[in-house]
């Protein structure tokens, strides 16, 4: 989604609502946001442009899938997501820059996407986790439900008695 300088100067400060869908290619996704491809993502808002402070106000609310890579097996992933965001742009160095007669919001859009990404991701079809010698990886249910038995080196303090001062 782009705007000319000129299409922001006219955008009146009580708002203009917008609709659209944006579709990302995936050599436009950075490899370090660990996402292997993003539906198209329903994108609606506001724009509203202050000419006194000359600050373009977007008030934006995403929603799409994201095609993401479980943890444990490497399998695709479909997670659903919500964002909403609220970003300044102006033509000064204060807020974010606009730079040159365009403004992409794409991008920051894309990074407001990110922020909705889970930090661990397990697919439905992982029906046994991981294990080794001396090692397992455990549902959180799992662990939740053990017994918490005191590790027995530290089992003498329990005798230690603290004198009052």
């Amino acid at each position: 989604m782009k705007l000319s300088r000129k299409e922001i100067l006219n955008i009146q400060l009580q708002g203009q609502s917008f609709e659209t869908m944006l579709h990302f290619e995936i050599n436009e996704i950075p490899e370090y946001m660990g996402i292997r491809a993003i539906s198209d993502v329903k994108c609606d808002g506001k724009l509203a442009y202050d000419p006194y402070s000359k600050h373009l106000l977007v008030d934006v609310h995403l929603s799409g899938e994201l095609t993401l890579s479980c943890s444990i097996s490497f399998k695709d992933v479909i997670v659903p997501f919500e964002s909403e965001g609220h970003l300044v742009y102006g033509f000064d160095d204060v807020v974010l820059l606009i730079e040159g007669d365009e403004l992409n919001l794409k991008p920051d859009f894309l990074d407001l996407i990110w922020l909705e990404i889970p930090s661990q991701v397990i697919s439905d079809d992982v029906k046994e986790l991981p294990h080794g010698q001396h090692w397992e990886v455990v549902s959180e249910a799992d662990y939740q439900a053990r017994e918490k038995e005191p590790d027995e080196r530290l089992a003498k303090l329990k005798q230690f008695k603290f004198e009052d001062e």
